[in-house]
């Protein structure tokens, strides 16, 4: 079995993902950090797609924020048409 990341390559902090998707979905959002952090918490991390790259030949076409978009907007579509 092979294991395969797909995303951007490009780093975000959880912090500003989640500001970008509560400004996709036009809701305001109130972040509460605890300040001093956890022992052993990661705080930057960002997926890879350069294994994908070379095994399968993919490349993202697409960038975080417009996969966002396209993601919400097709959960927002399938909610409302199967009446979830």
């Amino acid at each position: 079995n092979r294991i395969f990341n797909f995303g951007s390559g490009k780093a975000i902090t959880v912090q500003n993902l989640i500001k970008t998707i509560g400004t996709i979905m036009e809701l305001e959002i109130t972040i509460v950090r605890d300040k001093d952090g956890r022992e052993g918490e990661i705080t930057d991390q960002y997926v890879s797609w350069e294994k994908a790259s070379r095994v399968l030949g993919w490349n993202p076409r697409v960038s975080l924020d417009e996969g966002l978009r396209r993601t919400i907007a097709w959960y927002r579509d399938y909610l409302y048409t199967t009446n979830l």
